[in-house]
């Protein structure tokens, strides 16, 4: 072997090499990319599930949130109606022990002229006492009405939103054509 051929040789022993070092570094950079994908997904799984594990813990305190703000508030009405009631009790005692007194009065009263005035205090007394209920009635009536409305929608709802809480277009044309479609 000459000089020249040992240099050929040499030149593809060092563009085998060359070729050989190529591919591996290929092959290094695809399973470098293929561990990094894999640890990447894996990763983002991880924080998927963490997340969504977190999600769940969130809804789980607001609902136990709501629902003790809702007792509490419920005693906060309970005890808001109490009062109310106490103060209307005593609003009408004292106009019933009022018109007692002066039916009282009217009655042991010699002179004309203070039983006249005694009569008319009476029938104010009276007038104001009917008032007073009246105005009670209506407050009652107006709750009432209201509470009808509450009951009302909340029917609404439930026939407009899914049980989860979404309101799904779908549902309601559903529900809507389901009404008609033997008319």
């Amino acid at each position: 072997m000459n000089a020249e051929e040992i240099m050929d040789w040499e030149e593809r022993i060092y563009d085998l090499k060359r070729e050989i070092a190529q591919r591996d570094t290929k092959a290094m950079d695809t399973l470098t990319d293929g561990l990094l994908d894999a640890l990447e997904a894996r990763y983002e799984a991880m924080r998927d599930a963490e997340l969504a594990r977190l999600d769940e813990s969130r809804k789980g305190w607001e609902a136990w949130r709501d629902s003790n703000v809702a007792a509490i508030q419920a005693q906060i009405d309970a005890l808001d109606e109490l009062t109310e009631t106490e103060d209307r009790e005593a609003q009408k005692a004292e106009k019933l022990r009022k018109i007692t007194s002066l039916e009282q009065q009217l009655v042991y009263e010699q002179d004309e002229y203070n039983r006249a005035k005694l009569q008319q205090q009476l029938e104010t007394a009276r007038k104001a006492y009917d008032d007073l209920v009246k105005k009670f009635d209506r407050a009652d009536q107006k709750d009432a009405l209201r509470d009808q409305i509450k009951a009302v929608e909340q029917q609404a709802d439930e026939i407009v939103y899914e049980p989860g809480g979404d309101s799904s277009q779908t549902v309601i044309e559903m529900r809507w054509f389901s009404r008609y479609e033997g008319v």
